[in-house]
């Protein structure tokens, strides 16, 4: 007996043409919305870094300036202090924007005087933190250590490139002693602050004051 086999056919349906935009469309709306997550994180690790660097920067600039100014009108050569020639104060500060010092911290070596001038610069794309450091046999005039040429140039604390310094401030306060007349000392107070160039929404400012030390004897 001849046995008749019937085949069957199922009936296959593809992906219609609307079917494959849609899925298109709903792969490329998640890849761009997690892309834009991926930049957005990275922008914002990329700022923190920027921000804290900067900050360290601010910091670090600020302990060194304030150890320095610590230094000033020491006289490892004899009992009473040094100051630049013409001045009457161990910190001499000009305009606000300036501060310089002298001192001598070898006993033995005694035409050797260390010459620091601080400065605030203002140049036509922005302003920069000049310090001039001297070291010479003699005394030198505010002037003299402020400006570049004898015994060195003056450079920016900073890279100008990176750091922009929006403020630099300086005032010192002599002090009294108990019956009225003026000592060789006061009160110093510092003020700095720092943008990037790049961006100058990123930004830093500190400021620290303390007593001069009073160095006569």
């Amino acid at each position: 007996m001849l046995v008749k086999t019937a085949t069957c056919y199922h009936t296959q349906r593809g992906l219609t043409l609307l079917e494959v935009l849609l899925a298109s469309v709903i792969s490329s709306v998640l890849i761009l919305t997690v892309s834009r997550l991926i930049v957005s994180e990275f922008r914002v690790t990329e700022r923190l870094s920027r921000q804290m660097q900067l900050h360290q920067q601010l910091r670090t600039s600020l302990a060194l300036i304030k150890r320095n100014l610590l230094m000033a009108g020491f006289n490892a050569a004899a009992p009473v202090p040094v100051f630049f020639r013409g001045s009457q104060t161990l910190t001499d500060v000009r305009y606000n924007t300036q501060v310089g010092y002298v001192y001598q911290e070898s006993a033995t070596a005694r035409d050797d005087f260390h010459h620091v001038v601080y400065q605030l610069a203002e140049q036509p794309e922005h302003s920069s933190l000049r310090l001039c450091e001297k070291q010479h046999d003699h005394r030198f005039t505010f002037e003299q250590a402020a400006s570049s040429g004898e015994s060195g140039p003056c450079f920016s604390l900073f890279d100008t490139n990176w750091i922009r310094v929006d403020t630099f401030q300086v005032r010192y306060q002599p002090l009294q002693s108990g019956s009225g007349a003026p000592i060789n000392t006061g009160w110093v107070t510092v003020h700095l602050g720092l943008s990037l160039v790049a961006d100058s929404s990123i930004h830093e400012s500190a400021d620290f004051a303390f007593s001069q030390r009073h160095w006569s004897l």
